[in-house]
């Protein structure tokens, strides 16, 4: 939905392709992954160095280079700095905090002229219609459609937009929100995760800066369920204390109604009988634990009733029941192509499980929502990874070069850092091989830089002189096979 820069969507593409890959890469083949000349991938890479030099440490010879990210180092650092860059993200977010300025206005806010602008709205449209049913206009320049998917959107936005622990509401205590939140969740005695009351708060503000603005949520979600509620809290708000801190907050009396506009999202939580809440988790719940039994995983039971909520909430499109995610923002499918080479067993099952949910529900997910459900699902199932490295053995791979033990090095690293946990790498000299036989445990997989005799039992790969996409595509096979004859 919101379009960077081409230069700055490379320089993030190159960030994301070092990170998951690290090791020593050619710029020949990072020019041909990003669809970019050798001489712009040394400009990219000079310009990440520069900018992120706290983060990563680039080493660079003729040929190659090497990135070596610090420890705090993680892709969401790199990510944001990038969208806060991304001028639509600057319109959108202007837009929201003045509703009532005029396109060429928030242009010359965001220092941009009016034709980008009108060339970017198009694009905004057409998601916002599609996933929200929204419509961004011109003539007056607001966006229109149901206050509370207006809510959603924003709420989405600014995950995206910010870290979890930057508040980008000036002049709203966030300490305020917060323990709001928390007093209204020990009444309604709702037990919140970190990322959940973070979620709470952030959509409070939103509604809060709504109201403000004189953008108020239909009553039509203002259900008996809400309203038992919001008489439930009323009376511990009218402590002095409380009452006072509101006051001041909201510039208005603590009537119902502006209780219910602002404080909806942690009203509509406590509710049990949601106008959209999921009514199929107990189903949802089963399909985890069977899958959980056939991967040979542990799942307990509060941790598959909230997978199968965010599972739930993904597939019927609910972004307000999507607070009980994290509020990492991620871009999933790249996530979700790292995954597929380092656990492609887990990769392609979690896939055939949500294609038969999909068809038990006579749905037919699209790319996307996949992706959304695979990303949701692996970050969210409790020690996922552990579990899957303590019952896995790596693979034992010999890689020999007839250059050199170094040259022969230099691809076990790449092979490493692409394979991961699934490999056990091993390097020796020309002429070396046949020792194999003997290694303990012997190698499944040779990788070698020169032709030499099959051996029994084990696949022997060409790399010559570095791996390349077809390398590893014959690696991946030959630990497909190996995987389903053990």
């Amino acid at each position: 939905m919101f379009t960077m820069k081409k230069a700055h969507q490379r320089q993030l593409d190159i960030i994301e392709l070092l990170y998951h890959n690290q090791g020593w890469h050619h710029f020949n083949d990072i020019a041909e992954a990003v669809d970019a000349s050798v001489y712009s991938i040394r400009d990219d890479l000079s310009t990440i160095g520069s900018i992120f030099e706290d983060y990563v440490l680039l080493s660079e010879n003729k040929q190659t280079v090497h990135a070596d990210f610090r420890k705090d180092a993680n892709l969401e650092t790199f990510r944001r700095y990038y969208l806060k860059e991304t001028i639509s993200l600057q319109f959108l977010e202007t837009l929201f905090f003045n509703p009532y300025l005029e396109l060429e206005e928030i242009a010359e806010i965001i220092l941009t002229s009016r034709s980008t602008v009108y060339r970017f709205i198009p694009e905004l449209n057409e998601r916002l219609s599609k996933e929200f049913a929204l419509n961004l206009t011109t003539k007056p320049l607001k966006i229109t459609g149901d206050e509370r998917s207006i809510r959603d959107f924003f709420t989405i936005f600014f995950n995206m937009r910010y870290h979890p622990l930057e508040w980008p509401f000036d002049g709203i205590n966030q300490t305020l929100i917060d323990n709001t939140i928390q007093l209204i969740a020990d009444i309604l005695q709702l037990t919140l995760s970190p990322p959940m009351h973070r979620q709470l708060s952030l959509m409070t503000a939103i509604g809060l800066v709504r109201n403000k603005k004189h953008q108020y949520l239909s009553q039509q979600y203002l259900t008996k369920d809400i309203s038992t509620s919001i008489a439930r809290i009323q009376p511990y708000f009218s402590s002095s204390t409380v009452n006072q801190q509101l006051n001041e907050l909201l510039d208005q009396p603590l009537e119902t109604s502006l209780l219910y506009d602002i404080f909806y999202p942690i009203l509509l939580l406590a509710t049990e009988n949601s106008p959209k809440m999921p009514t199929d988790s107990s189903l949802m719940i089963n399909h985890l634990l069977s899958f959980s039994e056939i991967m040979e995983l542990t799942l307990n039971p509060a941790n598959a009733r909230n997978l199968a909520f965010g599972i739930n909430a993904i597939i019927s499109h609910d972004t307000l029941a999507l607070i009980h995610q994290s509020s990492k923002i991620t871009r999933a499918s790249h996530f979700n192509t790292m995954i597929q080479k380092k656990q492609p067993k887990l990769f392609n099952r979690l896939t055939q499980f949500f294609k038969d949910i999909a068809s038990s529900k006579n749905q037919d997910f699209s790319e996307n929502t996949l992706n959304q459900l695979i990303l949701y699902t692996v970050t969210h199932w409790d020690n996922l990874f552990q579990q899957l490295q303590n019952d896995s053995t790596p693979i034992p791979i010999l890689v020999i070069s007839d250059i050199s033990e170094g040259h022969a090095q230099l691809i076990s690293d790449d092979l490493k850092g692409y394979f991961n946990e699934a490999i056990a790498v091993s390097t020796g000299k020309e002429g070396t091989y046949q020792e194999a036989l003997s290694l303990s445990p012997r190698p499944k997989i040779i990788v070698s830089t020169f032709d030499i005799d099959p051996i029994s039992d084990t696949y022997i790969i060409n790399a010559d002189p570095l791996p390349d996409e077809l390398t590893y595509a014959e690696v991946q096979h030959a630990l497909n096979i190996i995987e389903r004859t053990e």
